[in-house]
């Protein structure tokens, strides 16, 4: 099977009216392969795709040219100063991890200090940078950069980490069955959240709300800050991403995408025009949501 970027493209007013066009398919550009992962800087869109790399885009997805050739892209972030790539080198059990970075908005590339097995999340804070990596036994350490990913530092939370999510000096931390973890020290000391019992594969967060996504059981929200969680009766699955902010909260699944404006309490699936796939990304920028979805072909998806 072949996997489609899919350029899910709209209005950002969607936030507080609603979603009202169909999904818009484009290609141009890309090279077959799942779409794990976007990031941006300045006017220029990063895609990092399974097999094939980096793809750049500054015209809003309309057209990419690969910046990375090789590599699996689990993970994008950037800050004022670069861009980070998460990026894993073979499949498990015979993987080995690396994280790129490009000073020039991806004109060309770098390995850093950083050497682990299976980097799965990378996010930034300024000039700290943290890459949650994993091993095939669930294990795992937190990786902590403080001067802009030359040198690494592993924390150990105690299981492998799957997901990273910044507000503010706020870092969570979603694990291998261990649930969410929560730092208030820049990632020096975490503590476990009431949700600990579950595989989370993506985390999203706005203000005091923060939205976690598992491998087996759906979505898990909550309003205060991690301190309690809820579980919405959606039966879902896998939630493979979510993206939030104060008005809205979006998540991929293997039932294509779903829109909550209540916080996660109620949701509407919303795949009009492109079926119901599965959906491994998502990612707002310049009023478009992109997203990337698993079909028979490669391409990418935009809606207005």
């Amino acid at each position: 099977m072949k996997y489609f970027l899919f350029l899910l493209s709209f209005s950002i007013t969607f936030i507080s009216t609603g979603l009202k066009a169909d999904w818009e398919y484009s290609s141009n550009g890309l090279q077959s392969g799942n779409v794990l992962s976007f990031t941006e800087k300045g006017n220029i869109i990063f895609a990092g795709v399974e097999g094939s790399g980096i793809f750049t885009s500054t015209n809003n997805g309309q057209s990419w040219v690969q910046s990375l050739q090789y590599g699996n892209i689990y993970s994008l972030t950037a800050n004022s100063n670069a861009v980070f790539a998460a990026n894993c080198i073979g499949y498990l059990p015979n993987i080995s991890g690396e994280i790129k970075r490009s000073l020039n908005d991806g004109v060309s590339w770098t390995t850093t200090g950083f050497t682990d097995l299976w980097v799965r999340a990378i996010a930034a804070n300024g000039n700290n940078i943290y890459a949650g990596t994993t091993f095939a036994t669930g294990g795992g350490y937190l990786y902590i950069s403080t001067n802009n990913g030359t040198n690494w530092n592993p924390v150990s939370i105690g299981s492998g980490v799957f997901s990273l999510a910044i507000e503010g000096n706020t870092i969570y931390a979603g694990t291998y069955y261990q649930g969410v973890y929560r730092s208030t020290n820049n990632g020096l000391n975490w503590n476990q959240t009431s949700l600990n019992n579950q595989y989370v594969v993506s985390l999203s967060c706005s203000g005091n709300n923060i939205y976690a996504g598992t491998y087996y059981d759906g979505i898990y929200c909550s309003t205060n800050n991690g301190s309690s969680w809820f579980h919405p009766s959606l039966n879902t699955g896998k939630v493979y991403c979510i993206i939030s902010n104060v008005n809205c909260v979006m998540m991929g699944t293997v039932y294509g995408v779903y829109v909550s404006y209540d916080l996660g309490l109620n949701w509407i699936q919303r795949n009009e025009g492109m079926g119901n796939y599965d959906i491994y990304s998502l990612f707002i920028c310049n009023n478009y949501i992109y997203g990337a979805e698993a079909v028979f072909t490669e391409g990418f998806f935009r809606k207005l």
